[in-house]
């Protein structure tokens, strides 16, 4: 169970980065606009953290995406 909560991070923190280099920002924008630290973004998008609901919409509402949407894009 371990392996797949670690894969389901690592790539909800690909796609985040992904969502976050199409629109051409940095770490630190995205952050900001997210009121997150840079620091716990990075380890977001390297699968290193498992944030919560409401820091996920708070990242989508920046991007201007859905939830649901990147959800959709994150493989198991």
């Amino acid at each position: 169970m371990k392996r797949n909560r670690r894969a389901f991070l690592v790539n909800l923190g690909t796609e985040i980065r992904r969502r976050r280099t199409d629109r051409k920002w940095t770490q630190a924008r995205l952050a900001d606009n997210s009121d997150i630290t840079q620091k716990y973004l990075c380890e977001i998008e390297a699968g290193k953290r498992n944030p919560s609901v409401d820091c996920i919409r708070r990242i989508c509402d920046s991007l201007e995406i859905e939830l649901a949407g990147l959800f959709r894009e994150v493989k198991p």
